[in-house]
């Protein structure tokens, strides 16, 4: 094999390499190069190698006349991988990819181009369990547009799997997948080659032996010289020889490689020429359809492919370079391709294809071919390609008469939504400005408006996309279905604007609306809707609004993500406490976004998962998926997307004690919010600040984080206490700097809305805070009475981080209340907890909180905390049942634990007890 790429030894060994570290992970190879350069047959002897190693090979060849039909390539990867492979994909996925591959008619609504993608990625997966996977593409420059969508996304969640990338490419950053592979690959995982010339000795290898006749001196310096080591071009200088004689006088060197395959064309007959421009003009050009577009074409291409120009591979028809096909499609003239094209669309059966080839052949604007653009993008965006739909219906756009203005911005408004549906937010925002501009009111317009609102608040400005949505409210008219749309938009973005009051107007109004609009899946959004704002405005969480909600949810329905009724469960159900039910929302919308390939829309609920984890008290769980959602928003064009993953990680960082790491994301959360206007945005940043510094024993940083944010959230209309959970550390924070009149505002607050609502998380942090503001006044003993109430109302709460902050807090003032052994126990619970959950700098403050005690510890060393506790309330005359009383422990617990105190201490009796604590309180502290 290695006497093939003569002076390409370098490539091969690394293509040797490539496979050797696939075994351990993906990897790529890219070989970059112009045109001629040898790209093509490295590749071939890399894959020939991937073959020989036992590894499943999957490769496609993509063509410029392929670059724009919707997953072509992609049909080609997968054309070898056996209907095994794909069986127990789950029924989305095989649902989007058959659907992709038209292997099936679409069922129901159009798949989602993310959930082929997770088809595509389950697959190779699948196939990796068994050996290592190759994926093969050359000249990845004319990749389709959905395919480059799909193998980026691969690319970047392929984790450990042994799926690897053989790609060759004329300029490395002239695809989008082989810049998607280097950004989700390690540097020892991704390898660029760029081909240059051949050298001398190599060179002249080649040519010896392609060369009809021996060459002379000095036509073999002529052809090295004029070719410049490139060994297409030196080939196509050595070819004219086999037309003349071997001698530089008869050799003809024209300027440049493209004049030289466009000189060897025009050798051909005229006949053949007329043929390979019908084969130019074909995305997948085979026998039978040149003989039904030019009778007699196939005998021909004889003369073709004697000249090396073209291949047959059974019924298939290739240019042996795709220099070939440029030229022979360049040297036609206009009205030869359109007379082709025009052929060739009354020929293919494709309406894709069909539609292209129309509009290739078209002369100005034309009704009839926009039209059949318009029946192409519905195909494509039913296969889940929306982007190759916009693009169709850009074209569609092109050739709409000037008569048919209407059309016009219908297609421009179609045209954004596709775009916006495969990721892109510039384009969009281009062509509904350009709409709403020049569109007169109506419901038209209204539509442009609504979805310029929803690039307005998933990007840069929530106050920019609320006057956009209150305008198109007014224009949509009798249009029940975009009434609904626009409500609930207008109902998300005043909540994330800080009107609750308004919110609560436009949500009940959608849901009126959508109640008599008769389409389940957009009454689901709006019950969703209204029961998130009706908990925020202080009415309770509405069960049978969320239940029914979650019953009408339709997972296969194209929206917005904040509006799913699964992602209204999880806020709601962790703002009131119901942890258990939040933590299985969130597993079925984990689950449902990873099926359906739309992990991109995790950092949209990192920020309320990551408060679930907390909460639940799993710190390193809630820090897995605050990174993973940072990672993932990098790609993403949205400020609000990349803020919230930013506030999410800052807030996981401030449990896990990381300091620095957690202040420098809050302060980049913090900045993108305030440029998108984003006051939940702000809130979410200030919180993690707040938190971090609360944490890291800094009051002052978390009152400047908090104060102004804990104080709107009363002027606000905000009713539900736990969806703001910075309130009580704001509270904590005011108090320790000597606010109490601020902190007061505040505490009653959250306490009048714990009662009303018997919200046991807000009792519990109100409680906590009472306490500190009674023990700021100096009356110790009813703070800790306080905080008895509060220690019952952590009885209903699955929260143990915050369970440990209320005993902190008591231990303190059992410990200005010289309770020293009281102090010790409950700090020491307070330890362990913090401990357990990874919470360092919250557990550094109850073993300084010890420490301070300066206890020495009994006698005879060994009682543990709650030993200690039991052993002090006993020597002060309680009874047994007293003591279970004061301990929260059962009497047979009490009784257990005093016989191990005895035989610990080695004494007999309630005297001897009080003897031993009474001798320890008088000893000197350390």
């Amino acid at each position: 094999m290695r006497d093939e790429i003569v002076g390409r030894e370098r490539e091969f060994s690394a293509a040797e390499e490539f496979l050797v570290d696939l075994r351990d992970g993906p990897s790529a190879l890219v070989f970059e190069g112009e045109a001629g350069i040898g790209k093509t047959t490295v590749w071939n002897a890399a894959v020939r190698l991937a073959l020989d190693s036992g590894s499943t090979v999957l490769s496609c060849r993509p063509a410029q006349s392929e670059a724009d039909l919707s997953f072509s390539s992609l049909t080609d990867l997968l054309a070898g991988v056996e209907d095994g492979a794909t069986s127990e994909l789950p029924l989305p996925q095989h649902r989007a990819l058959d659907a992709a591959l038209l292997r099936a008619d679409p069922d129901g609504a159009a798949p989602d181009q993310r959930a082929v993608s997770a088809a595509v990625l389950t697959t190779l997966v699948t196939l990796a369990q068994k050996r290592t996977v190759v994926i093969a593409i050359d000249d990845a420059q004319w990749l389709d547009p959905p395919t480059q969508r799909v193998l980026e996304y691969v690319a970047r969640r392929l984790s450990s799997s042994s799926v690897g990338f053989l790609v060759a490419v004329r300029a490395f950053r002239q695809a989008s997948v082989t810049l998607a592979l280097h950004r989700a690959m390690s540097d020892a995982r991704f390898r660029l080659l760029r081909l240059g010339p051949l050298s001398r000795g190599a060179l002249r290898h080649l040519l010896r032996a392609s060369a009809p006749l021996p060459l002379s001196g000095a036509v073999m310096a002529q052809i090295e010289r004029d070719s410049g080591g490139n060994p297409f071009y030196a080939l196509e200088l050595v070819r004219q020889l086999r037309e003349g004689e071997p001698t530089l006088g008869h050799l003809s060197l024209p300027d440049s490689l493209a004049a030289l395959v466009s000189d060897r064309i025009q050798r051909l007959p005229a006949a053949s020429r007329a043929v390979l421009l019908v084969v130019s003009a074909l995305s997948r050009p085979t026998v039978a359809v040149v003989e039904r577009a030019s009778p007699g074409g196939a005998r021909r291409l004889t003369k073709a492919v004697d000249a090396g120009v073209v291949t047959l591979e059974g019924d298939s028809i290739r240019f042996v370079h795709p220099l070939f096909r440029s030229a022979v499609y360049s040297s036609a003239s206009r009205d030869e391709r359109r007379r082709v094209h025009l052929g060739l669309a009354d020929i293919v059966i494709d309406p894709e294809e069909h539609a292209r080839h129309l509009a290739l052949a078209a002369d100005g604007a034309d009704e009839h071919v926009a039209s059949a653009l318009d029946r192409a993008a519905d195909q494509a965006r039913s296969r889940g390609a929306p982007d190759a739909a916009a693009e169709l219906v850009e074209r569609a756009i092109e050739l709409t008469p000037p008569t048919g203005i209407e059309d016009r911005w219908r297609r421009m408004v179609q045209a954004a939504d596709d775009h916006l549906h495969a990721g892109n937010r510039t384009r969009p925002r281009e062509l509904l400005e350009l709409v709403t501009r020049q569109r007169p009111a109506g419901p038209m317009r209204a539509a442009a408006l609504r979805l310029l609102a929803e690039v307005r608040f998933s990007d840069d400005s929530y106050t920019a996309a609320f006057a956009l949505l209150d305008e198109a409210l007014a224009q949509a008219g009798e249009a029940v279905l975009l009434r609904v749309r626009i409500e609930i938009d207008l109902a998300f973005v005043l909540v994330n604007n800080g009107n609750m009051p308004l919110a609560a107007v436009h949500a009940n109004s959608a849901l009126g609306l959508a109640e008599r609009a008769g389409e389940p899946g957009l009454l689901g959004e709006a019950l969703a809707a209204a029961a998130g704002v009706d908990l925020l405005i202080g009415l309770g969480l509405d069960d049978v609004k969320v239940e029914r909600a979650l019953a009408l949810e339709d997972w296969d329905r194209t929206t917005v993500f904040f509006f799913r009724p699964t992602f209204g469960a999880l806020w709601t159900l962790t703002v009131v406490g119901q942890l258990e039910r939040a933590q299985a929302a969130w597993d079925l919308l984990r689950e449902n976004l990873v099926v359906r390939g739309g992990q991109a829309d995790l950092p949209n609920v990192s920020f309320w998962a990551t408060w679930l984890e907390t909460w639940r008290g799993e710190i390193a769980s809630a820090t897995r998926i605050a990174e993973t959602a940072v990672a993932d928003s990098v790609d993403l064009e949205s400020r609000v997307m990349r803020s919230a993953a930013l506030s999410a990680r800052a807030m996981a960082y401030a449990y896990g004690g990381r300091i620095e790491e957690g202040r420098q994301d809050g302060e980049a959360a913090m900045a993108l919010a305030q440029d998108a206007a984003w006051v939940n945005g702000m809130a979410w940043a200030a919180s993690a600040l707040g938190f971090l510094a609360l944490s890291a024993g800094d009051p002052a940083g978390a009152d400047l984080a908090l104060g102004a944010i804990a104080e709107a959230v009363v002027k606000m209309g905000l009713r539900e206490p736990a969806s703001a959970p910075f309130v009580p550390d704001e509270i904590e924070a005011s108090i320790a700097l000597g606010h109490l009149e601020q902190a007061e505002t505040l505490l009653a607050w959250l306490e009048e809305r714990g009662r009303a609502l018997d919200r046991a998380w807000a009792l519990a942090a109100a409680g906590r805070c009472r306490a500190l503001m009674l023990a700021a006044q100096g009356d110790l003993g009813g703070a800790l009475v306080v905080l008895e109430g509060a220690l019952a109302e952590h009885a209903r709460l699955p929260m143990p981080f915050e369970l440990a902050r209320t005993l902190l807090v008591k231990g303190r003032l059992q410990r200005r209340r010289r309770e020293r052994l009281a102090a010790h126990e409950t700090l020491g619970r307070a330890l362990e907890i913090f401990k357990a959950l990874g919470a360092p700098l919250w557990a550094r403050q109850a073993a300084d909180e010890i420490a301070r005690i300066g206890l020495r510890g009994p006698a005879a060393p060994g009682l543990t905390p709650t030993e200690w506790r039991v052993a002090e309330l006993a020597a002060s005359g309680l009874t047994n049942r007293e003591v279970a009383a004061a301990a929260f422990m059962s009497p047979k617990t009490v009784e257990a634990n005093l016989s191990h105190i005895y035989d610990k201490l080695g004494i007999r009796s309630r005297a001897e007890l009080g003897a031993r604590i009474a001798a320890d309180r008088d000893r000197p502290k350390n």
